[in-house]
């Protein structure tokens, strides 16, 4: 089995097809290692895999979902490629496919760490990392399905039958209900090559407007309701943000913040996948004409404030910007 995208295996993925996926190679029936087999075809990415010591199967974590991997205009119309997946393959079966373990909403991670393969399989249940919306990663496990479970509790109960429900480590402890539910938003890019990605967080409905504009003509209302924005730039480049906690410890407290822009001081904040991040295939990873060779990604964060500034939610007046490393770069060039 080919190497892991992000995690110590060793060797490299291939990306035969434009994006990150495992591959195999009989060398009973090619010893010189020439027939390469893809083991996930599709438009998505495989960013962990391990191989399960116990039964041989091979457990990804993926984002898309698949029962579309094939159609990669339907995965980025529905945000599917801002989420995460864990799912499990038999390697020495050429004909086998994909079957989900664990498939996280628009709003939800599964299976991420910071490092390593980010998902342990053992005999009898499988543990990953998972956050959400209002809760940051804390480690999940699902055991092996008995009888007693109810696979309607689970929305991917023909696929994952052979686990049990997830149950979070310490779920309620670090639960946050304060939190909006940010929108995953898409949009394209000034040039036009590529359908770009964000994440909108807008305060909760009964911060946005304190004062009393019952004598005011409803244009005038709508602008005096009308919040600040804020547009947020990920470092990296190579990474991509979520409408979730973040894996990693900096993006996770960075989200938070965004959160608290928008529940606490009532602004609407815009956090931005641009171009030479991941997560979109490899000519979006790899721009040629981004960084010092054109500076491209800078165009899709201009098009992400017109985008924010463009919101009937938004005074387009009053828009800020901010991020860190990479995404200090982009804060400085947008104050250029």
């Amino acid at each position: 089995v080919g190497s892991e995208a992000h995690s110590g295996s060793g060797g490299k993925p291939t990306e035969s097809d434009g994006w990150l996926h495992p591959v195999a190679i009989d060398l009973r029936q090619d010893a010189d290692g020439g027939h390469v087999r893809d083991l996930t075809p599709g438009a998505f990415e495989v960013k962990h895999w391990v191989l399960g010591h116990h039964d041989g199967m091979l457990y990804v974590v993926h984002n898309g979902r698949v029962r579309d991997v094939a159609a990669k205009e339907e995965e980025e119309e529905e945000g599917l490629l801002e989420t995460r997946t864990v799912s499990r393959i038999d390697p020495s079966n050429s004909s086998d496919v994909l079957r989900v373990i664990a498939a996280g909403g628009e709003h939800v991670i599964n299976g991420m760490s910071n490092s390593g393969s980010g998902i342990v399989p053992l005999k009898g249940m499988i543990a990953y990392f998972s956050a959400g919306v209002d809760r940051p990663a804390l480690v999940a496990v699902r055991r092996a399905a008995t009888a007693d479970d109810d696979d309607d509790n689970d929305e991917n109960s023909k696929d994952n039958a052979a686990f049990g429900p997830e149950v979070i480590i310490s779920d309620q402890l670090f639960r946050l209900p304060s939190f909006v539910t940010p929108r995953t938003l898409r949009f394209p890019s000034e040039d036009g090559a590529y359908m770009l990605s964000a994440q909108l967080f807008l305060p909760p409905q009964d911060s946005k407007s304190k004062s009393n504009h019952s004598d005011e003509t409803s244009a005038d209302a709508a602008a005096a309701a009308a919040v600040p924005g804020v547009l947020f730039t990920h470092g990296g480049s190579q990474r991509q943000m979520f409408s979730a906690f973040h894996f990693s410890p900096a993006y996770a407290a960075l989200y938070a913040l965004n959160q608290y822009l928008a529940c606490e001081l009532g602004m609407a904040v815009l956090s931005v996948n641009y171009r030479s991040g991941i997560g979109y295939g490899h000519d979006f990873r790899v721009c040629k004409s981004c960084m010092w060779k054109g500076a491209a990604e800078y165009g899709d964060v201009r098009a992400a404030g017109a985008l924010l500034a463009s919101l009937k939610q938004v005074d387009g007046s009053k828009i800020g910007l901010y991020g860190l490393s990479y995404g200090g770069l982009n804060t400085m060039q947008g104050l250029g």
